[in-house]
Formats: structure tokens, sequence, C-alpha cells
């Protein structure tokens, strides 16, 4: 029988993982990386500031980063821009 996973361990990997984005968070996220604003993203996506601003959100936490330079520096660090 295996021994059941340690609580550390479990956690360990989950952070290890690649986050996974969407197809259209990837996008979102190429465009906040050239600098654009949500309202510029709505706009060259053709999609509302809100639901621009959502998938920011998402990306932001799965990323589980809370600025811009953090998204960045991960986003880098894990080869999604």
């Amino acid at each position: 029988m295996n021994a059941p996973k340690n609580i550390d361990q479990n956690k360990e990997s989950a952070h290890s993982k690649k986050p996974t984005l969407s197809a259209r968070e990837k996008q979102v996220l190429n465009l906040l990386a050239k600098g654009l604003r949500n309202k510029d993203i709505a706009e060259h996506l053709h999609i509302s500031v809100f639901t621009a601003k959502r998938h920011t959100e998402n990306i932001y936490r799965k990323l589980s980063v809370h600025n811009r330079i953090e998204l960045f520096q991960k986003a880098r660090k894990n080869k999604l821009i």
C-alpha cells in the first residue's frame, strides 16, 4: 500500500507546476507586457473593459501575484512571455 503524501509535499508540487492560462488570458498577458491598460486591451480584443479586467484578475490569481511587476517577473520565470 502507498503511504499518503505529506501535506507539505502536496503544497510544494502544486506551487512548482507551471500555471495554465487560457488562450485569451495569454493574449491579455502579452498585451499587459506591452504596457497596455485594461481599456486599451478591451479595444484591441473587442471585449468590454470589465471582461479585460476579469481576465487580468484571473491571471493574477493563477500566477499568485498582486501587481504588474510581480506578474511580469513570474510570467518570465514560467516562460509565459
